[in-house]
C-alpha cells in the first residue's frame, strides 16, 4: 500500500481523486446555495396552529370566517376517510362536524357564520352511483353540537366521467352561493349562482372562475400555457373575461391562488431551478392585482424536507396567515400591523426577513445543527470518501497488472 504513494504513482492518484471531486463537486453547489438562501429567513414567526393533543396529518383547504374567530378545514385520515373541522384562529377548540367516505373540497363559511358549504364528491361501485353535490351545513347553537343540519342543495351526476363536475364554491354577500361547473356542455360550463336552499339556479358567465375579488369585479384562474403541454400560469380578469393579465413570468411555478380581503393577490409558487432540475418548494407570497410589490411571506424551503406552502387563506382583519405544507399540516403566520412590510425592498416579509450576518434559523421541524450538517459535512465527506476510494483501486489494480 505504501509503495502506492511514492513517486509518480501519487501524483496519478492525486490526479483522479481531483477529477472524481470536479465530477460530484457541482451537485455541492445546490446543497451550499439552499443553505445561503435558508440563512436570511427568520423562521420564528411561523407556527403549528394545532398544537393539542397532537398536529393532525393531511389538513387541506383552510378558510376563515368572515368574523376572523374561526377556520375550517378538511383532514384526510390514513383510512381514506375525510373529515370538516372547524378550529378557532388560535388553534383551540377543534372540532369535526362531518366525516365520511367521500371526497371533499373547499368548505367556506357563509358570511353570517352559521353556515358551511362544501363540495362533495360520492362514488358508490355497488350500487353505480357517483355524482358531485354542493352540501351545506347549519350550525345548531354551536359546532360542537351533534344535531347539525345536512342539506344536499345541488347535485351533479358523474358516473360517465364526460360529464358535468363541481370545480368551485364562494358565499356571495348576499348569502346566494356561486359555483363553478367543469362541463363539456355549453350550456352547462361556467359560474352559476342560487339561493342556500338550491333555488333560483342563474347562470353568471361561461367562465370558471377560481376565486373572486371582495368587490366581485375581479377573478383569478391558473392555466396551462397553449396546448395544455406547458406549466402553468396565474392569470387575472375582470368577471366577464375581459382585460386579461397575466400576472407571472415564465420562471414561475404557481399552485393556488387567492385574494386577500384588501383586494391583493396571495398566491403559493415555486421557481424554476436549472441546478435542481425542475421547481423549487413552493412560498407563499403577496402581490398588488397588477402583479407588482411582490413579497414573500413564507418561505417553503424552511420547511423540513423540503416541504412547500399551499392553500393560503388570510384572515378579515389581515394580521394572520394560514396555510397548509404539502404534506398537509396546518402552520400560521401573522403581522399585528397587517401591513405585511418589506422595509428593505429585497422581496421578503420584514416578520421573516433576518439580517445578512444573522446565524443560521434553523429548518422547521428539524433540529437546525443536525440539519447543516446531513445537507453539508455528510455529503462532502461522501465524496472525499468515494473519491479517495477509486483512486487507490484504480491504481492498486494497475499496479497488481504489471
Amino acid at each position: 500500500m505504501l509503495g502506492l504513494l511514492e513517486g509518480d504513482r501519487m501524483k496519478k492518484i492525486l490526479a483522479v481523486f481531483i477529477a472524481v471531486m470536479l465530477l460530484f463537486f457541482p451537485p455541492l453547489l445546490t446543497f451550499g446555495s439552499s443553505l445561503s438562501e435558508n440563512n436570511t429567513y427568520n423562521v420564528s414567526k411561523i407556527h403549528l396552529l394545532i398544537k393539542d393533543p397532537r398536529p393532525l396529518p393531511y389538513c387541506f383547504f383552510p378558510s376563515f370566517s368572515l368574523d376572523g374567530e374561526n377556520i375550517v378545514f378538511v383532514q384526510h385520515s390514513l383510512s381514506s376517510e375525510e373529515s370538516i373541522c372547524v378550529v378557532s384562529s388560535d388553534g383551540r377548540n377543534i372540532t369535526t362536524i362531518y366525516k365520511n367516505n367521500s371526497s371533499i373540497y373547499h368548505p367556506k363559511f357563509s358570511p353570517d357564520g352559521d353556515k358551511i358549504a362544501f363540495i362533495e364528491e360520492v362514488s358508490n361501485s355497488t350500487i353505480n352511483e357517483s355524482y358531485s353535490q354542493i352540501c351545506v351545513f347549519t350550525k345548531n347553537s354551536s359546532w360542537g353540537n351533534d344535531n347539525l343540519k345536512k342539506e344536499s342543495i345541488y347535485r351533479i351526476d358523474t358516473r360517465d366521467f364526460s360529464t358535468s363536475s363541481i370545480a368551485s364554491i364562494f358565499w356571495a354577500s348576499d348569502e346566494k352561493i356561486i359555483f363553478g361547473i367543469y362541463s363539456p356542455y355549453s350550456e352547462k360550463k361556467g359560474m352559476w349562482s342560487m339561493t342556500q336552499q338550491g333555488t333560483n339556479l342563474t347562470k353568471l358567465s361561461s367562465y370558471i372562475y377560481n376565486v373572486i375579488s371582495p368587490d366581485c369585479k375581479k377573478t383569478l384562474k391558473i392555466m396551462l400555457d397553449e396546448g395544455d403541454e406547458g406549466a402553468p400560469e396565474l392569470w387575472i380578469m375582470n368577471i366577464d373575461g375581459s382585460e386579461q393579465k397575466r400576472l407571472l413570468d415564465s420562471t414561475w411555478f404557481p399552485y393556488e391562488a387567492t385574494f386577500a380581503p384588501d383586494g391583493k393577490v396571495v398566491f403559493s409558487a415555486g421557481r424554476y431551478s436549472i441546478h435542481d432540475m425542475g421547481t423549487s418548494p413552493p412560498n407563499i407570497w403577496i402581490m398588488s392585482q397588477d402583479g407588482s410589490n411582490k413579497r414573500m411571506l413564507v418561505p417553503g424551503d424552511s420547511f423540513a424536507s423540503g416541504m412547500g406552502c399551499l392553500y393560503p387563506s388570510v384572515s378579515p382583519n389581515m394580521k394572520k396567515l394560514v396555510f397548509t405544507t404539502t404534506v398537509g399540516l396546518l402552520y400560521y403566520i401573522d403581522d399585528p400591523t397587517g401591513e405585511w412590510k418589506d422595509s428593505d425592498g429585497d422581496g421578503v416579509y420584514d416578520g421573516i426577513d433576518g439580517a445578512p450576518n444573522d446565524p443560521y434559523m434553523g429548518y422547521i421541524g428539524e433540529n437546525p445543527t443536525m440539519s447543516w450538517i446531513m445537507k453539508n459535512i455528510v455529503p462532502i465527506l461522501a465524496v472525499v470518501i468515494v473519491a479517495i476510494a477509486v483512486s487507490v483501486y484504480v491504481f492498486k489494480r494497475r499496479s497488481e497488472s504489471k
